[in-house]
């Protein structure tokens, strides 16, 4: 029968051989990545791309609020805030 610290023993060593291989792979995929020009790299996440399309998700959500208030022009008049939307609140 195993004991308990030849088995943590073992599994520290099975651990180890596992960071190291995760060691030698990242090394390797550094190497890789500087054989590459900054400028020739592709952005693995555009943020641009991301941030323009939320904007305009917000501003068809804010379209769509205002013609849904358009059609109910007492509710938006007693809103909590006392006062509908314009322009200027955006």
């Amino acid at each position: 029968m195993v004991s308990e610290w030849e088995r943590l023993d073992l599994e520290k060593k099975e651990a180890e051989k596992k960071l190291n291989s995760l060691k030698r792979q990242q090394r390797e995929l550094q190497r890789v990545m500087s054989s590459f020009p900054i400028e020739k790299r592709e952005p693995l996440y555009d943020t641009d791309l991301v941030i323009t399309q939320r904007f305009n998700e917000v501003l068809k959500l804010i379209e769509d609020l205002r013609a849904d208030l358009a059609k109910y022009p007492a509710a938006a008049a007693s809103s909590s805030s006392g006062a509908a939307l314009d322009e200027n609140d955006i």
